[in-house]
C-alpha cells in the first residue's frame, strides 16, 4: 500500500473539472466537463478510478484499476468511448509522484499504436490525468497527448 498511498489519501472525495480530448495534435480540442470518483479496492492494494465525460453531448465513462509497487505500476482500463468492448493492460516502472503505465491497441490489418496513462495526485486538492497516443514504431514513434482531465474536489 505504501506505493499507492498518494492515490489512496484521495480515494472517498468527489471530483470534478474540465476534460480536453484532442484527435490530432495542433487541432483545437474538444472540451467538456469531467467527475471522478477513486476508491480503494482488494484490502486497500488497488485504486480504482472511475471518471465522466462527454464528447459533443453524448456521455462517456470509464473505470481505470491502478496497482502499484516498488517494482512497478500496472494498470487496467476501459472507456465507453477509446475501448469498445475491450480491455486495455497497461505497464510501467515504480511511481514517483505520477502513476504512469503504457499498453497497446491495433487497428485491424495494421501494426501496434501505443496508449500511455498518467495519473498524478499533485494534492489534496488537485488531480490529473493524461493519456497519450503513441505512433507506431513505423511511423517515428512520436508520442500526443490525446486526454488531459483536470480535478479538484467537488464542492
Amino acid at each position: 500500500m505504501p506505493a499507492l498511498e498518494p492515490l489512496a489519501q484521495l480515494a472517498g472525495v468527489p471530483w470534478a473539472g474540465r476534460s480536453s480530448l484532442w484527435f490530432q495534435p495542433d487541432t483545437p480540442a474538444f472540451e467538456s466537463s469531467t467527475t471522478a470518483m477513486l476508491t480503494t479496492v482488494a484490502g486497500g492494494k488497488v485504486v480504482t478510478l472511475d471518471y465522466t465525460w462527454s464528447h459533443e453531448g453524448a456521455p462517456h465513462d470509464g473505470r481505470l484499476l491502478i496497482a502499484a509497487t516498488a517494482e512497478g505500476t500496472q494498470m487496467a482500463w476501459c472507456d465507453s468511448f477509446h475501448m469498445d468492448a475491450n480491455l486495455m493492460v497497461l505497464s510501467g516502472p515504480p511511481a514517483s509522484g505520477v502513476f504512469a503505465a503504457t499498453g497497446s491497441y491495433s487497428e485491424p490489418g495494421g501494426e501496434p499504436w501505443g496508449w500511455r496513462i498518467e495519473v498524478e495526485p499533485r494534492s489534496p486538492q488537485a488531480l490529473v490525468m493524461r493519456m497519450f497516443n503513441i505512433l507506431p514504431a513505423s511511423m517515428g514513434g512520436i508520442e500526443a497527448l490525446a486526454v488531459l482531465s483536470e480535478y479538484a474536489p467537488a464542492s
